[in-house]
Formats: C-alpha cells, structure tokens, sequence
C-alpha cells in the first residue's frame, strides 16, 4: 500500500469474498459449495471480518481512499449467491442485507476515506453478460430482463438501507451502487446495450449527495483511433442516461482487451489508458 501512495494513487478497492467465511460447511470437508444443500446462513466469522479490517487499515493508513464491496458473491460462477433474478432477491435478501449490516456495524466509525460498494458485477439466471438476458436462447428475453433490471434495483436500495439502519458515520458514507453487470453501455451491436444504464435507478436514500452509480469498461483497443471514439461515446452516454440521474459515475474497473497480436500494442495501450483518463 506504501509503494501504491508512492506511485500516485488515491484510492484502492478491496474486492472481498465473503460466502466461505460465514457458515457453510464445504470448507472444513474439503469440497466445492453446493449452495443448494450447504447453507451459508448469514453471520460473519469474526476472524474473516478481522483480517478485511486489517486490510482497509493498511489503505486507511496511506491517506488513501478505500472500497470495499462484496465481490467474488456475484458473477458467472456456480458459487455466485447474489443473482439479478427477482426470485432469487426475495430468497437472498435478509442475508444480504445481514452482510451489510455487519459490515456497516464494523466501520461505522471510519470516516470519508472509507466507501462501501454494494456488490460487484451480478448478473441474471443466465450468466448474461453487457445486457440481462443477453445468454438467453433468443439472445433477449424481455420477462427475464425486466426480472434482472429490477433485482439490481431492489438489491441497491437494500444496500443503502441496511448501511444507513447502522447509524454512525455510515448515517452519510458515500456508498456505490453498480449497474447490471456493472456494464457500461458501451458498443452499438445491440440495441439493448443501453439498457443497464437506462434501467438503473438512483436509490431513495435520507441523506442527499452520497449515492454513486458505477460501470465497468474494457475495450478493445486494436484500432486506437476507434477505440477514442468508442470512449468518448462512452462517456456521453454514461453522462446522458446514467448520470443525469443525479448521481456522479465512477470505473470501478477499467482495462482493455487481451488482444495483443498487432503492430505497436504497447504503444497503443499506454496511449489508450491516457485518453482513457483524461
């Protein structure tokens, strides 16, 4: 953390996986979780909590600010608990809002340079990737996207909640709230490619200006002049259907593609992550 402060960075992100350190059994057998049979329950192991705070201690302790979320909970993997589903956030939600709750408890007398983020990159029943639905038969379902634009809706507003219930600092901690797959809305090859953006909604919250809406964004960059385009209308759209929502944006992730197989691709990558903070 010293040697990040010393590079010039003010802000790291803690992605946490919290599911193994709460009550299932399949660790002390040795075998993968079957969410279906082994129940995670909804109480933190003290010692799993005491070795994230000594993680955010060491970022705390840089002056540098510090997120953290719930991470490897979401996603494609078969262990993923959190899912853009309706259904599954009506069964999920007390559980949810019970890690929140905790955590919030843990911290809530840290001050501005700690930032919670709701959950990382949750996606529908499918596993669909840039929009819901995206991995259906039909390549768009709309019962099921209008399932999965909800749930991330409702599993926000359970975030904010649970945090605020706590009191404390976290009474007006600035806390992050992702879209759909944390997607960014970037490309044209769909028209639906929009939708995490448009779908998302601000969080109700009794506090004003201490809500942020996040993305994820990983181009490729090929073609650099394209790849500038490609972002500059990123950044229009996030601004035209994200933001205008009255909430300020940031990239919890950011990168490029793999590709590496053309002339010139570290010059072009270093020029493409200069743009792309500019």
């Amino acid at each position: 953390m010293q040697m990040f402060k010393a590079a010039g960075f003010n802000a790291i992100r803690v992605p946490v996986t919290w599911y193994p350190h709460m009550e299932a059994q399949f660790l002390l057998n040795g075998t993968v979780w079957d969410k279906d049979n082994d129940d995670i329950g909804t109480q933190i192991q003290s010692a799993w909590m005491a070795r994230v705070h000594e993680v955010v201690d060491y970022v705390i302790s840089q002056g540098m600010y510090c997120i953290l979320n719930i991470h490897h909970d979401t996603g494609a993997s078969s262990t993923a608990w959190l899912v853009a589903d309706n259904a599954v956030y009506a069964q999920e939600k007390e559980r949810f809002e019970a890690v929140w709750q905790q955590i919030a408890e843990e911290f809530k007398d840290y001050d501005e340079h700690l930032l919670f983020e709701g959950y990382n990159e949750m996606l529908d029943s499918y596993n669909s990737w840039c929009f819901a639905s995206f991995a259906t038969p039909s390549n768009y379902n709309a019962t099921v996207a209008a399932s999965a634009y909800n749930a991330i809706n409702s599993y926000a507003q359970s975030f904010v909640n649970a945090v605020r219930s706590t009191g404390g600092n976290n009474a007006q901690r600035n806390l992050i709230v992702s879209t759909y797959g944390a997607c960014s809305g970037s490309g044209t090859w769909s028209s639906h490619l929009k939708e995490p953006l448009t779908q998302m909604q601000l969080p109700t919250d009794n506090v004003d200006g201490h809500l942020i809406f996040e993305v994820h964004s990983y181009l490729d960059i090929k073609n650099l002049t394209n790849a500038k385009n490609e972002v500059n209308q990123m950044i229009n759209d996030i601004n035209t259907h994200l933001a205008s929502k009255g909430a300020p944006v940031i990239f919890g992730e950011w990168g490029t593609s793999t590709e590496n197989g053309y002339e010139n691709y570290r010059s072009n990558m270093l020029a493409f992550a200069r743009y792309f903070v500019e």
